[in-house]
């Protein structure tokens, strides 16, 4: 309408001093999760000391003609990222109230008077808050940091009548990059919640470990060729968790960011520690669970279970292209194709899928012993078991007239 809008000058020294000074209700926790009902402040705000997360890269590459239809090579990728973004709870209160026996170590903020895991714990971080007038004060800062390499090796090889092969072979290794999201607080914990090495040393989610690809095109014989394209890889992580508690008081994923402390289920401390019970279904995990999860857990006894650590098994998609070239008169053409995706399934309907581990939370939390500072978990005995999963075949058939 034409009128003078003042805004008003803000007053950082008045706000930090006298909390209800700040002007605007703000958002708070129960916005964010009206379940809870809370009506504390959420704030986010920017580390002083923020940095620009930066990348380095390489790359090496090497090919040669070994004769002129045979072409090898290899190549080398190397990435490393730092300073990459991270929310952290700096309303958490960073002293250590004790640590829990038996396992490891694990880190607990809340006091001892105060600690509960009933119902996941729910009170456990607002009683390891520093100041109960905010829920969480996220600082957007540094901390997370990720490096990839691998090695590719390939070779070409050409055919008579415009045949081809195509192999590659490729190494991985892709390690930290968390991943970030700016609402809360997204980390794994295993002893600490300030261990950022326990995340960034650990696998990506995203990790592979092995890729094979052939690729083939027959020589054209009668108008006809025939192509096949194989990948074959290893890929996909999983992890080991507690079920949804907060822990240590630091509500990390909302209580599902927990890592399992793997116990040895042939020790007779265990036994000791969590009961007969435990080390006896603990055993059968060990015992019956995918070879992955097996591996996984046998790898990691006697620590916290690395986030990310399992690599789920190979899969393997197979796709076929015929080809049919009929020539008219001069340059008319009629070129008809039938591309098979997943032609195992069309082979066999219990062949082209793939086996996924699920189930990666190990643990149930029972409860809390104060006098022994000792969490009672009870096993997932599903932990780690295999599903085949996978889509069935597909045909797609084209007509093309060319002239």
């Amino acid at each position: 309408n034409g009128n003078e809008i003042i805004l008003p000058t803000p007053n950082y020294e008045l706000y930090d001093n006298q909390y209800g000074e700040i002007p605007g209700e703000g958002l708070t926790s129960g916005d964010l999760n009206p379940s809870q009902g809370s009506a504390a402040q959420v704030v986010r705000f920017l580390d002083e000391d923020f940095e620009v997360p930066m990348t380095f890269r390489a790359n090496l590459s090497y090919h040669r003609y070994l004769t002129d239809w045979l072409r090898v090579g290899a190549n080398l990728y190397y990435s490393k990222t730092k300073d990459m973004y991270v929310m952290e709870n700096a309303n958490l209160n960073p002293e250590v109230q004790f640590t829990i026996a038996g396992e490891g170590g694990r880190e607990v903020y809340t006091p001892l008077a105060d600690y509960d895991l009933a119902n996941g714990g729910p009170g456990n971080f607002r009683n390891a808050r520093i100041s109960d007038q905010f829920e969480d004060a996220l600082i957007f800062t540094n901390g997370y940091a990720s490096r990839f390499m691998a090695v590719v090796m390939e070779a070409a090889v050409n055919l008579p009548n415009n045949g081809k092969v195509n192999l590659s072979y490729t190494r991985a290794d892709a390690r930290g990059a968390e991943r970030f999201r700016n609402e809360d607080d997204q980390r794994f914990t295993g002893v600490s919640y300030y261990n950022y090495d326990f995340i960034n040393n650990a696998f990506s989610p995203g990790d592979f470990r092995h890729k094979v690809l052939v690729n083939i095109t027959t020589p054209k014989i009668g108008g006809t060729t025939l192509g096949i394209f194989l990948n074959m890889i290893q890929r996909g992580r999983f992890s080991a968790t507690t079920r949804q508690a907060d822990l240590n008081g630091s509500k990390v994923r909302e209580g599902t960011g927990f890592t399992a402390y793997i116990f040895d289920p042939y020790d007779p401390q265990t036994a000791a520690l969590q009961g007969e019970q435990f080390a006896q279904d603990l055993q059968f995990v060990f015992e019956n669970a995918s070879p992955e999860a097996r591996e996984f857990l046998e790898d990691n006894i006697g620590e916290y279970a690395q986030p990310n650590g399992g690599l789920k098994p190979w899969a393997t998609d197979l796709n076929l292209r015929f080809t049919q070239e009929i020539n008219f008169f001069e340059d008319h053409s009629l070129i008809f194709n039938i591309d098979c995706f997943n032609f195992l399934n069309l082979i066999n309907p219990e062949w082209g899928g793939y086996h996924n581990v699920i189930n990666e939370e190990l643990y149930n939390i029972e409860g809390f012993d104060p006098a022994s500072r000792q969490i009672q978990y009870s096993v997932r005995t599903n932990y780690g078991e295999r599903r085949y999963e996978g889509d069935g075949f597909k045909l797609m058939m084209g007509l093309k007239y060319t002239f």
